[in-house]
């Protein structure tokens, strides 16, 4: 059994949400590599949208901002391979259990940026009380920004799945875009 063009189309868009959304933020992007792994009646994927961070970090609030998009661009996967599904506001819970099925590594890197952005953004109001609230805060604000980019290229990213999911046919295969092609198979022409 192989994954169908659906289960395909999936993973190429979460990846694709990764790297253009990055992309939209100024960072530096390489290639998306995508496997479909079969042996016998078990199949498994390996992804992966290679972003290259640079930060430069003149003050604290670069660092926030640093934490902030990256959170934002974690996010853009999972919002791009569920885009029809989400609404803009998600309780922390529903993100978790998303996030579970597809991302949780994803997931686990978000949390610990949270608590790190928590840090920076209600340094002197830290308590275990308030913990819960303020991440959930700073996820909200992410998770909105990143459901406006996402929305802002959902229609590019649905066509570059299609066109992707062709190329990527085979089973046990590494299929290699680069940066150059995606930017030619996500131009809106």
């Amino acid at each position: 059994m192989s994954y169908s063009k659906e289960q395909k189309k999936a993973v190429i868009c979460h990846e694709l949400g990764h790297w253009l959304i990055a992309q939209s933020l100024g960072y530096k992007v390489a290639e998306i590599k995508i496997k479909f792994n079969r042996v016998a009646q078990y199949c498994s994927h390996d992804a992966h949208a290679n972003i290259l961070p640079q930060p430069d970090f003149m003050d604290i609030n670069d660092i926030y901002k640093y934490i902030d998009d990256r959170i934002v661009i974690l996010c853009s996967g999972l919002i791009s391979e569920n885009f029809s599904e989400l609404s803009k506001e998600i309780i922390k819970k529903d993100a978790q259990t998303l996030f579970s099925k597809t991302a949780s590594d994803d997931y686990k890197k978000i949390i610990e940026l949270l608590l790190i952005a928590r840090g920076i953004k209600f340094s002197g109001n830290i308590s275990e009380d308030s913990e819960g609230m303020q991440r959930n805060e700073i996820f909200q604000t992410c998770w909105g920004r990143a459901m406006n980019l996402v929305g802002e290229n959902h229609e590019n990213i649905s066509k570059a799945s299609e066109y992707i999911a062709i190329k990527a046919e085979k089973d046990n295969f590494c299929y290699r875009f680069y940066q150059k092609d995606l930017s030619q198979i996500l131009s809106p022409d």
